[in-house]
């Protein structure tokens, strides 16, 4: 295998050590989302057949798949949590809904969660994984294509703009 160093190589793959549900709390795994959509995104050529090699041997389209379902099972912890504080029950424990980049919080739920795991497989197939989609029955191809079915992103998107998200 190719050394995985320069371009980010090596942040795919230290990444994708932290995407599986035994590795880390959530919102460390949304953080390795983040970083991971970030790497894949800035691969330059040179560097691309690592990566690829470094997604399939991290099972990226599964661990993905895994913390989709785990921020959807987060997101309605969230909810309840929120009905709790409106009426009054105060809760100690942090929310899941964001992640701490840097200095900012940034915006972290279901909904987003799921838009950078798609982006990461729209940066892999760029690579050139695109045949790790069809790995574990099509995960990954049954990931777009219920992204391109799925209303909740296009009403989640357009209530950002109006502001009406949060």
């Amino acid at each position: 295998m190719p050394e995985l160093r320069g371009s980010g190589a090596d942040l795919v793959k230290r990444n994708l050590r932290k995407l599986p549900r035994v590795a880390a709390p959530l919102e460390v795994r949304k953080l390795a989302l983040y970083d991971l959509a970030n790497a894949l995104a800035n691969v330059d050529a040179p560097h691309e057949r690592a990566v690829v090699e470094a997604c399939a041997s991290g099972e990226m389209v599964g661990q993905l798949a895994a913390l989709l379902i785990d921020a959807d099972s987060a997101q309605g912890l969230e909810e309840v949590r929120t009905a709790n504080r409106a009426r009054g029950n105060f809760t100690l424990v942090s929310s899941s809904g964001t992640i701490r980049v840097g200095q900012k919080e940034l915006r972290m739920d279901a909904l987003e969660t799921r838009l950078y795991a798609l982006t990461c497989l729209v940066n892999l197939i760029y690579v050139g994984g695109g045949h790790l989609l069809y790995e574990r029955g099509g995960t990954g191809l049954n990931m777009l294509a219920e992204a391109l079915m799925d209303p909740p992103l296009a009403a989640g998107a357009a209530k950002d703009e109006t502001g009406a998200g949060g």
